[in-house]
């Protein structure tokens, strides 16, 4: 049993003196843009040090794989390798498909859990009601259980006419959804001109379309919903209703969430 354990201590620390030849932490890769790959907790030991862009880690972790922009002069000097390392990093995520990146690549996704937080309304599961799951014949599943965007069974497939919807609509109507429940949270507040003060009022706006046309120009004036959303919704109201008044009939009042 010394003798196991004596082994054991020596291969760990021949591990952090020379990742690069470590046998139990290289990636089956070896090697990426003629940097060896080891393992993320090995390259997290000395992430901060100057010689950290000489390796890429086998694994994602968003907090922690991420090399940080240095503002200083004396730090500029490195800010192309820098840059080049978080891009070619990111390259050998998306060849190794990595499935923590994958995850971090559902977050924007209408069907993302990420979506079906409690701060939220719910307008995705509402949004995703007007989708249809041809090979199931039912709707889509909310919030869904694949959570890995390499592995998501609505990516465009070639030559492919009558595919209802892909990746890129799921995350177009994200984009919507989200906007819509900035407006609404707008509504909520006791200064705003158009409110929303419980849940039958919320009910009344998402199934009429003056009221939510109301709401909607309330929330392009925002000053607080930010540029972004105040333009996004500023050209696209009229899309945005139409979407609404096809599921209204699927509102539910007790899947919305009024606090």
């Amino acid at each position: 049993m010394k003798l196991e354990r004596l082994l054991d201590n020596l291969t760990k620390k021949l591990d952090r003196l020379y990742p690069e030849s470590s046998s139990r932490n290289m990636s089956v890769l070896g090697y990426w843009k003629d940097k060896p790959v080891i393992s993320l907790d090995e390259w997290i030991r000395f992430r901060d040090a100057p010689y950290a862009l000489d390796y890429f880690p086998d694994d994602f972790d968003q907090s922690m794989t991420y090399m940080p922009q240095y503002e200083s002069e004396k730090g500029q000097e490195r800010q192309k390798d820098i840059e080049k390392w978080n891009s070619d990093f990111i390259e050998l995520m998306e060849y190794i498909k990595n499935p923590n990146y994958g995850k971090l690549k559902c977050f924007h996704c209408l069907l993302s859990p990420a979506g079906d937080d409690p701060i939220f309304i719910g307008i995705n599961r509402l949004v995703s009601k007007g989708l249809i799951d041809k090979e199931q014949g039912e709707h889509i599943q909310y919030p869904y259980h694949i959570v890995n965007r390499f592995q998501c069974p609505y990516e465009r497939v070639p030559n492919v006419k009558d595919q209802q919807f892909d990746t890129h609509d799921l995350f177009a109507l994200q984009k919507m959804a989200f906007a819509v429940e900035i407006s609404l949270a707008k509504a909520r507040k006791k200064d705003s001109k158009i409110r929303i003060r419980n849940k039958e009022e919320l009910f009344h706006a998402l199934t009429n379309e003056e009221s939510l046309a109301k709401i909607l120009e309330q929330g392009s004036e925002a000053p607080e919903a930010g540029e972004y959303i105040r333009t996004y919704l500023a050209d696209n109201r009229d899309d945005i209703i139409d979407q609404f008044m096809k599921v209204k009939n699927k509102v539910n009042r007790e899947e919305l969430r009024f606090y």
